[in-house]
């Protein structure tokens, strides 16, 4: 019996002790958070400077959000940075990417590089590519970098190449479309060696991956090459109020497919996107401007070609086989050995957000003269048929029937889901 109550008092006084480091460990996240709340409001109350040194909170983006991939160094030599953002208003054509009220930032990067000839000759290439997926203004101020003082990130080895080199190279993703797209490339090129690359920002998104990778693998044994590498924000947006959307992530996937694409001399680097997504347009009345990424905007894919050649001196060019499908028609694709592993994917896709818009493309799809009224609707639009090789009638034509598609698929769904 004496021992029954040693041992009762004992587990009494664990229980009190686990539940006295809960109480200081909600304390100290309370505290925590109140001090963000007040540090979030007395910056989104300051006035921006002259001089554009206003620091990145509030309304701004990431401070790491485009290049910043770099990890805390003791030397300022090693790593690039941030010398001024400036918040800006736009709301005119000759301003803003679609014309429509938008808030954007103007970055000038310190950027120490081995090459400064080199890299000065992608500069405006760069702003111009930033510019048109962003919105943002970024301006780049190249410094000689001295081989002995290399960033410790460029001393490890990302990846090993093998042999024999793949011919393409496709970006992966923990996405639905990226699935989608994967099985494509495998079964319409069955006996061409694949590199699969993929970026991974949080373990799960990384787990993930590795549940697509896997299912892949299972499919198709041989001939798949997979290069996948880690990145975060040294200093990530935790306050409510600063932008946390990271627009423009997807630059950092491409410029390590065209890395890779140029390392094993491929052709092509592969993005699997729906023609949807390729546009992304922005929903009128519930996303502003600055809220919708264009970094996969056809007319941004000569611009990536210029910066592969200049850069890393690579042939390969981007390439969209899904940009006129729709996601309920890559997804009808699939293979049924394929259709498990769709549970480890994940969509952006709103259905209520995409309603509300194919009702409104609906409108102007029935108008007399319907690709002046969709281009009234959503200015991007414009510049989406622009291209060289293609004729700019075939593309209109093309991505009006994609999106009377699309308005089908999203009306149909909505009755779907309402019947069930």
């Amino acid at each position: 019996m004496p021992s029954m109550v040693a041992a009762a008092c004992s587990l009494k006084a664990a229980s009190a002790r686990r539940s006295a480091r809960r109480r200081t460990t909600r304390s100290r996240r309370s505290k925590s958070r109140e001090r963000l709340r007040r540090r979030a409001m007395a910056t989104a109350n300051r006035e921006p400077s002259s001089r554009g040194s206003l620091r990145m909170s509030a309304m701004q983006p990431a401070r790491s959000r485009t290049c910043r991939r770099t990890t805390k160094t003791t030397s300022s030599a090693t790593k690039c940075s941030i010398r001024s953002c400036q918040l800006l208003k736009r709301g005119s054509l000759t301003t803003s990417r679609s014309g429509a009220a938008s808030v954007a930032s103007a970055f000038v990067f310190d950027f120490p590089v081995s090459d400064v000839d080199r890299w000065q000759s992608v500069a405006q290439t760069l702003h111009n590519l930033i510019r048109q997926s962003t919105g943002d203004d970024a301006e780049f101020e190249f410094t000689h970098r001295p081989a002995r003082q290399r960033h410790r990130d460029s001393l490890r080895v990302p990846f090993a190449l093998e042999t024999p080199r793949p011919t393409s190279v496709v970006l992966l993703s923990d996405g639905l479309d990226s699935y989608c797209g994967a099985v494509q490339q495998l079964s319409e090129r069955p006996q061409e060696r694949l590199c699969f690359v993929s970026l991974s920002t949080n373990s799960r998104k990384g787990a993930r991956i590795n549940d697509v990778r896997s299912h892949l693998q299972r499919l198709r044994p041989e001939n798949l090459t997979f290069c996948g590498s880690f990145f975060h924000l040294d200093d990530p947006p935790r306050a409510s109020a600063q932008e946390r959307s990271q627009r423009s992530r997807t630059m950092l996937a491409i410029a390590a497919g065209f890395v890779v694409s140029a390392a094993y001399d491929s052709q092509d680097v592969i993005v699997s996107e729906n023609g949807l997504g390729i546009l992304n347009l922005p929903v009128p009345n519930l996303q502003m401007d600055h809220y919708s990424s264009q970094v996969l905007h056809p007319a941004n894919v000569s611009l990536w070609s210029e910066i592969a050649a200049l850069l890393w001196g690579s042939k390969a060019t981007l390439v969209y086989p899904n940009r006129f499908r729709t996601k309920a028609e890559m997804c009808a694709s699939l293979p049924p050995d394929a259709l498990s592993a769709i549970r480890y994917t994940t969509s952006c896709d709103a259905p209520r957000r995409d309603l509300d818009d194919a009702r409104e493309l609906k409108r102007r799809l029935e108008e007399l003269d319907p690709w002046s009224a969709l281009v009234k609707y959503q200015p991007t639009l414009r510049t989406s048929v622009v291209e060289s090789k293609t004729p700019t009638a075939h593309l209109r034509y093309e991505t009006i029937q994609l999106l009377r598609r699309h308005i089908t698929e999203v009306i149909a769904f909505e009755q779907v889901r309402r019947a069930h």
